[in-house]
């Protein structure tokens, strides 16, 4: 079991204008992920998915941000981190 609060990593798609996730992104024809999930080309634009950090009090937390940080613990489908830092 995880501990501590359950975050996804997102980023902004324009073309739905709205938040998805890696998965998201692998089901549409437009985006390619790439790095093992940490980004995505989309329509010739690198994007990184991205998630609020209250560990270092950044706006946003990369998911090498959350690898590297004491307080978080990516899921196994790297679409998400638990972080005990709240």
């Amino acid at each position: 079991m995880h501990e501590g609060k359950h975050r996804l990593f997102l980023v902004r798609c324009e073309q739905r204008m709205k938040s998805v996730s890696a998965q998201d992104c692998g089901k549409c024809d437009r985006g390619v992920i790439l790095d093992n999930k940490i980004s995505v080309l989309c329509e010739g634009q690198t994007k990184y998915f991205l998630t609020p950090c209250c560990a270092d009090m950044k706006s946003a937390a990369t998911i090498t941000d959350c690898e590297k940080c004491e307080w978080g613990e990516l899921g196994e489908d790297r679409l998400r981190v638990y972080c005990s830092k709240d």
